[in-house]
């Protein structure tokens, strides 16, 4: 992909950085061993305070340019500009996979299709940007969950507050039910301590099945009938 294709991508509108309260990192893993931590909150903060465009998203990628990408992943397999993280309004991040060659994958199932490729929801409205398309967000993920870019080894394990773990009772009631910036939520069949245990033992990621991506989103029973939160297009 070259510089020009990077460029055309353009980060959500929507997207914010974290409370104070909600510190955010990811830790690097190569061969079982943390080579490195990346503090999301430092990181949307420095964009925030320079006139990047990327504004307040973490991006991921290739391309050897640090006013596009904030964390390089320089395996051949990874595309220039491969994916994104962006928070909502309440502290909720969400992953999207910038229409890279080899996929984003979370826990070892890669993103769906829905959940793919440059078109960013617009919350200002205009055309074809008045409502949200399933998955035009990207997936949510918690802490606790492994991502991987293309045939990486190399695993980024998201760790962030408890009370936004997987199944954690503050998730569902107080932050999921009453935000109105949920439209897809994401479930993966392992537990939190399945995947913690098993990081070290994620494969390389190229061998997956239909039913597993399809699992990843899944509409908000509490949304899916309100029109505001419904989500209608495939991004």
């Amino acid at each position: 992909m070259s510089a020009s294709s990077s460029s055309s991508w353009q980060p959500p509108s929507w997207s914010h950085i974290p409370p104070t309260t909600q510190q955010w990192h990811l830790d690097e893993l190569k061969n079982g061993h943390v080579v490195s931590t990346h503090s999301l909150n430092d990181i949307l903060t420095s964009n925030n305070n320079s006139s990047s465009q990327r504004r307040r998203c973490i991006t991921f990628g290739r391309l050897p340019d640090s006013s596009q990408i904030d964390i390089q992943t320089a395996h051949e397999s990874c595309s220039r500009l491969h994916a994104r993280i962006a928070f909502t309004s309440r502290g909720i991040p969400y992953l999207k996979d910038l229409g890279s060659n080899n996929g984003t994958f979370v826990n070892n199932v890669r993103l769906p299709m829905e959940a793919c490729g440059k078109w960013e929801y617009t919350a200002e409205g205009g055309s074809n940007n008045n409502r949200e398309a399933r998955g035009s967000r990207g997936v949510v993920i918690y802490p606790g969950d492994a991502i991987k870019f293309g045939c990486s080894t190399r695993i980024f394990v998201l760790e962030g507050p408890e009370e936004f773990e997987r199944g954690a009772a503050a998730v569902s009631s107080s932050v999921l039910a009453s935000s109105q910036d949920i439209a897809a939520d994401v479930h993966v069949a392992e537990s939190l301590q399945e995947r913690r245990s098993s990081v070290a033992a994620v494969d390389h990621g190229n061998d997956h099945n239909e039913g597993q991506e399809a699992a990843l989103l899944d509409v908000d029973e509490k949304n899916e009938d309100n029109d505001d939160n419904a989500i209608c297009s495939w991004g």
